[in-house]
């Protein structure tokens, strides 16, 4: 098992700071900076880890397809994603390298004063949607710490280039491609950082993406 950190990275320059020498004690690391207006780039390369860099922002999910691009060409055969604000810590990282499964999520504790009230409800209701969708549990379907194996995601043609990347990966990876799902836990961090969610959008692109996976699994 051939194992890659991949952090899509945006405006994260100073998170990175604390991540990356942490992170790259233990695995292979690849930061791709899309698009970002401050040092990302640089940080990621004084840490000594390779970049990747998009010319313009281009969302989460486009970072995470040149990542896997990038981690194929390379010979890996895995690939953990870890977000780089800093809600993702390197303490639950050799857990992840263990895991066996086709695709690994590390999931979050949803609990009042660890996890701000609105996360807990979406977070609850579109995990169990999805879990609906591919007939298996998902604990966490929001988390973007997860370990994929390479392999799965042969065939897998995204529609949205957002936050609901995720949701397409793993509605492909765990229901077209019924791949196993294992589940790590990990520590839950809200830091106040600035989040790139859009709500409003981020749910109506959720619900499309699993309503297009219904229609075209029938």
């Amino acid at each position: 098992m051939n194992t890659l950190v991949l952090i899509p990275a945006y405006n994260a320059a100073e998170p990175l700071k604390v991540l990356l020498p942490e992170v790259v004690k233990q695995c292979p690391v690849l930061v791709v900076d899309d698009g970002s207006k401050d040092n990302t780039r640089k940080t990621a390369i004084d840490s000594g880890v390779e970049c990747v860099t998009h010319e313009v922002n281009r969302g989460k999910g486009e970072a995470l397809l040149t990542g896997f691009r990038w981690a194929s060409e390379k010979g890996f055969t895995h690939v953990i994603t870890i977000d780089a604000d800093g809600q993702h810590s390197p303490i639950d990282l050799p857990a992840m390298l263990l895991s066996e499964s086709d695709l690994t999520i590390g999931y979050r504790e949803f609990k009042f004063g660890t996890m701000p009230l609105a996360r807990i409800v979406s977070n609850t209701l579109t995990s169990l949607i999805c879990s609906f969708a591919i007939g298996k549990r998902v604990r966490d379907s929001q988390s973007g710490y997860r370990k994929v194996k390479l392999s799965t995601l042969e065939g897998f043609k995204p529609h949205f280039k957002g936050f609901q990347f995720e949701t397409e990966l793993l509605l492909h990876a765990a229901g077209k491609k019924k791949c196993s799902i294992g589940h790590v836990p990990i520590k839950t961090i809200y830091n106040g950082g600035v989040s790139h969610i859009r709500h409003f959008y981020d749910t109506t692109a959720f619900i499309r993406a699993i309503l297009r996976y219904l229609w075209t699994t029938k």
